[in-house]
């Protein structure tokens, strides 16, 4: 009987350390699961940040990627559906993908330069990413003119 105690006080306090850990991680409740990763000729990535929650959780995991990329209006509005195409230094292409929301994290092969293209709104836009080794969430914005998105 005081076996059975223990052990429940024990799953007791393993499910309260639990709750607060999934509290902490995403403390506006909710899920608190990126959005689900591919990956293409070897590079993971992963789109996300539709809602504050989500792009809490996506900016937090960053640190977990090479690099993180967001799309943006020139005023700061945040655009989806992005296709966007990766080349390394070479100009040799490594990723093309339609990124569903403002932000898009990255793992690359190897630290290096890389440019980043972007077509929002009818409109293209490029940014390059120079990545050192270790590097973790390094940020590259790639923004359009508002008065010409509106319009797209």
């Amino acid at each position: 009987m005081k076996a059975r105690t223990v052990l429940t006080a024990l799953m007791s306090l393993i499910c309260s350390v639990s709750s607060a850990h999934a509290q902490e991680a995403n403390p506006g409740g909710g899920t608190n699961a990126l959005p689900q990763a591919n990956t293409e000729n070897g590079i993971t990535y992963v789109c996300g940040g539709i809602g504050s929650d989500e792009a809490g959780m996506m900016k937090q995991a960053a640190r977990d990627y090479d690099l993180m990329v967001t799309f943006a209006t020139k005023e700061g509005a945040y655009l989806s559906d992005a296709q966007v195409a990766i080349d390394d230094a070479r100009g040799h292409p490594l990723l093309t993908t339609t990124c569903d929301g403002p932000i898009m994290l990255v793992d690359l092969p190897k630290g290096g330069r890389y440019h980043v293209r972007s077509e929002m709104e009818g409109q293209a836009t490029s940014g390059t990413a120079v990545l050192g080794r270790g590097t973790k969430g390094k940020p590259l914005h790639l923004v359009v003119p508002a008065e010409q998105s509106r319009s797209g």
